[in-house]
């Protein structure tokens, strides 16, 4: 045979591989029959799952919110401003300062509650930090604390409203006294939770993030005023979900959420399958049903979940159905052998490539300790979605397709 058709026999061979291989989203076998691969396909529902609660983790958002959502509360917003030492200069003389928080006008079209608002002030603990202060973890906030007099609703010339509390000036000196303790901001709603939600740019929006503006001038020159803008150096919105408990939700569904911190932690029994350990994984996806009735979401379209591979089970109870923890001691990997990919939403099911997961399992790269199921993203934050586990007639599926050399 000439080296011209060797060349030309061992493109088709490559071609065809590749193209195989990249077929990802068609699980067949028929593209399989002529080629010189062996395949085998396999697939199970003996699934064990169950779900937990940890508080959510919710710095670094866009929006902050006061008031209420479905089975969410959102009483208040913490802020923390900005370092306010150019007051300290002897020479500088404070005028005025204000606070301004800017509604968010896609969310609400027209603001009439601004009487209901207040802004309070207290010492920063050592325990605040926008990453993982929660509803759980707020003890040092005192009941009773100072605010501030004066607020009013103001819209400026491009139509932006916005809350404007007035600050004393006598206050935002002591602010800025560095013998002092920082101070951080609560703003809240007066009276009950209204049934809906209000809407802020935070400190993360690409503009109309809230801040300090002061006006001063520079001693003895009385008659030039100059103002500084102070952002804030974080902001959260602290929010109370509903908890995971019998009485909220199903106990024969699997929930998973950002917002109210559900998570769900998966038992797949793969010695049913009885893949050889030389076998290659050519695909592998595992299918999860949603239940839409015990779900909270505008569209299934916006949410994206993900698997890994568990690397500690010490804190795992498969007995319990729901638990609720303080913090996630329950950890998982990140490595690409120990994750799936995102899912990816076919006729209403979710399907997590987890081909790299099964591989792995195969030739014993790490210990099958189960899985930890995490909503990646969502349209909201306050969105969870449930789905069928293996107590209903839409249980999840696990399905192989593999080789043998």
């Amino acid at each position: 045979m000439s080296s011209k058709n060797i060349l030309v026999i061992l493109i088709a061979v490559f071609v065809a591989v590749v193209t195989f291989s990249c077929e990802e989203d068609i699980f067949t076998t028929e593209n399989l029959t002529d080629s010189f691969l062996t395949p085998h396909d396999t697939s199970t529902t003996d699934f064990q799952i169950i779900s937990y609660q940890v508080p959510p983790q919710l710095g670094g958002m866009n929006r902050l919110n006061v008031g209420s959502i479905g089975q969410f509360e959102i009483p208040f917003i913490l802020l923390k401003p900005g370092n306010l030492d150019f007051l300290n200069d002897s020479l500088v003389t404070v005028d005025s300062a204000y606070f301004r928080i800017t509604f968010d006008s896609l969310a609400k079209d027209s603001i009439d509650v601004n009487s209901f608002f207040e802004l309070g002030f207290i010492e920063v603990d050592s325990g605040y930090s926008e990453n993982s202060t929660n509803h759980t973890n707020i003890d040092w906030i005192p009941a009773e604390y100072p605010k501030l007099p004066e607020v009013s609703i103001t819209e400026d010339t491009l139509f932006n409203q916005f809350l404007k509390f007035d600050i004393d000036t006598s206050r935002i000196i002591a602010w800025a006294d560095t013998s002092n303790p920082d101070s951080l901001f609560i703003l809240k709603l007066v009276e009950e939770f209204p049934t809906e939600l209000i809407t802020f740019y935070s400190r993360e929006s690409s503009n109309q993030s809230p801040f300090i503006e002061v006006f001063y001038h520079i001693d003895p020159d009385t008659s030039k005023d100059t103002s500084k803008t102070i952002l804030m150096m974080s902001d959260i919105s602290l929010i109370i979900p509903p908890e995971l408990n019998v009485e909220n939700f199903d106990s024969t569904r699997a929930y998973v959420s950002v917002g109210a911190g559900f998570r769900s932690l998966v038992s797949i029994n793969f010695d049913s399958l009885k893949i050889p350990r030389d076998a290659v994984v050519i695909k592998a996806h595992i299918e999860f049903t949603p239940d839409s009735a015990e779900s909270n979401f505008l569209t299934e379209n916006d949410f994206e979940i993900q698997l890994f591979a568990l690397t500690d089970s010490t804190d795992v109870n498969w007995g319990n159905i729901f638990d609720i923890f303080d913090e996630d001691n329950i950890f998982h990997g990140a490595s690409s052998d120990m994750r799936s990919n995102v899912s990816s939403l076919d006729d209403s099911i979710f399907k997590i490539n987890v081909k790299n997961i099964i591989q792995a399992l195969i030739v014993d790269r790490f210990e099958n300790l189960g899985f930890k199921l995490l909503a990646t993203n969502s349209g909201s934050v306050y969105d969870y979605l449930s789905f069928f586990t293996q107590q209903s007639d839409y249980p999840p599926r696990l399905e192989v397709l593999y080789e043998v050399p």
